[in-house]
């Protein structure tokens, strides 16, 4: 029971190793989904509360605040370009019959295609980030010494730190000669580091 397993690891510090390594994994995965479901139920009630805007009901103000639109409009695009327009008419989202068709057609987008964008791609890969984080937390990666990984992590915070920018600012992303309104380069700057107010 105790022959090394290829020669570096008997049986049981392997199955001990293999046990370790799962529950680590489903903390990891604990975690992950947890800060995933919390702060997308927290942001979304605060969100309801503040927003103001043409949406007055509940709902148009929930579709509004979570729905995928732009997805949306890229779906209704592709979905045109592929059909048959004289013979098929036009693709409109929504509707039962055409929802239906891009529902069996291997070249269309269905109904779920925004949400698997938005929402369950974003989920899995925080899940991926918060055991990968974890993992290389509790042992360096490939048992390299700090200074070779520092440049590796430094990237990283780049990288998050640019993510909460574009979030907390979204006016980054605008054009600001365009939307601004503001003449001096001073103005258009203080415009694009302004929270944008919902």
């Amino acid at each position: 029971g105790d022959e090394p397993v290829k020669g570096q690891l008997t049986t049981k510090q392997f199955e001990k190793w293999e046990s370790d390594y799962g529950q680590k994994q489903a903390e990891a995965l604990g975690i992950g989904l947890g800060v995933f479901f919390l702060g997308w139920i927290l942001v979304t009630c605060v969100s309801l509360v503040i927003s103001s805007g043409s949406a007055s009901s509940f709902g148009s103000k929930l579709w509004a605040l979570m729905g995928w639109h732009g997805v949306d409009d890229l779906r209704n695009k592709a979905n045109n370009i592929v059909r048959d327009v004289s013979k098929d008419g036009v693709w409109k989202p929504y509707t039962l019959k055409m929802e239906f068709q891009a529902l069996y057609r291997h070249d269309c987008f269905c109904i779920t295609f925004g949400f698997l964008i938005k929402y369950f791609s974003y989920g899995l890969l925080l899940v991926v980030t918060c055991m990968n984080i974890k993992s290389d937390i509790q042992k360096e990666y490939g048992d390299y010494p700090q200074d070779m990984l520092i440049l590796g992590q430094l990237v990283f915070v780049f990288m998050v730190v640019l993510v909460l920018m574009v979030a907390i600012f979204p006016r980054i992303m605008y054009d600001p000669f365009k939307h601004s309104g503001k003449k001096s380069a001073m103005g258009r700057l203080t415009w694009m580091l302004t929270p944008k107010t919902l």
